[in-house]
């Protein structure tokens, strides 16, 4: 999964620029989009921040259960990085995240193919050919040629999208996704990484004394923050929580599935595979 796109215009002027304390405490959303965002950066930390305001971010975890959950917040102060900030990361990402991958608008043509398919499914076999050629010969294609060819087509779509977690349903004529939670934990990985070689410095780690239970693991900590998201199915959560092998196996395994082109609807950007 590579870097984030800018789609469209921005869409809200709500904001003319966010109060000091607002936009200090908004410290690393800023740096996450202006190195993930090629235009508009400020304009996805102000949807942020309206969307915060407006209630429409579906947290089901707060900023006193974050505070309170000190295997997180011990490691992110070991790390040298600010709580605060980096509380808002979390609950940006969550949103974000989940806006693209729980209703991610397609943007290339698997639509298309899906009704070109559904269309072709409509008709007589005769009605319709398929038109192959070696070099400059013409090959005839039987109605049993086409059956498969069709079936093939069919099963090539499915496989590729629907069965692998990317499941698509149609209003006012667009296209959306429904992707699986392995692929939302995949992309929290892939963008905690990106922060967190941001905004560590390895001279301000805080080495934990002796005795101490603080991890410095980074992936570990990834592994934690996804499960208080509460993205891991229930019977996975302890694992999630004590070691980093379920999130790693999850990484190693989605980051080279097919991803269909998405965009967050409601913050303008996408991602492209």
């Amino acid at each position: 999964m590579s870097n984030n796109t800018v789609s469209a215009e921005p869409q809200i002027d709500a904001y003319n620029g966010l109060d000091a304390d607002v936009s200090e405490l908004l410290e690393y959303v800023r740096l996450w989009a202006e190195t993930r965002i090629e235009l508009y950066p400020e304009t996805i930390v102000e949807i942020f921040y309206q969307r915060y305001c407006e209630g429409k971010i579906r947290n089901r975890f707060t900023d006193a259960e974050y505070l309170a959950n000190k295997d997180i917040v011990n490691t992110v102060m070991s790390l040298g990085m600010d709580v605060t900030k980096f509380w808002c990361l979390m609950l940006f990402m969550y949103d974000y995240i989940s806006c693209l991958m729980k209703r991610g608008e397609f943007i290339n043509d698997i639509i298309e193919t899906q009704g070109l398919i559904r269309n072709i499914e409509q008709y007589d076999i005769d009605d319709f050919d398929f038109i192959l050629y070696e070099g400059d010969k013409r090959i005839k294609v039987s109605d049993f040629g086409k059956q498969s060819i069709l079936r093939m087509l069919q099963y090539g779509y499915e496989n590729l999208y629907k069965n692998k977690g990317a499941v698509v349903y149609e209003e006012d004529l667009k296209g959306y996704a429904n992707l699986d939670r392995s692929y939302m934990i995949c992309q929290a990985v892939e963008e905690f990484k990106h922060m967190f070689d941001l905004l560590i410095d390895k001279s301000n780690i805080e080495t934990p004394c002796t005795g101490s239970t603080v991890s410095l693991n980074r992936m570990l900590l990834i592994s934690r923050i996804v499960c208080f998201y509460g993205w891991p199915k229930n019977k996975s959560k302890d694992s999630f929580w004590s070691s980093d092998n379920s999130i790693k196996g999850i990484y190693n395994t989605y980051r080279t599935k097919a991803m269909p082109d998405l965009i967050a609807t409601e913050y303008s950007i996408g991602i492209k595979p």
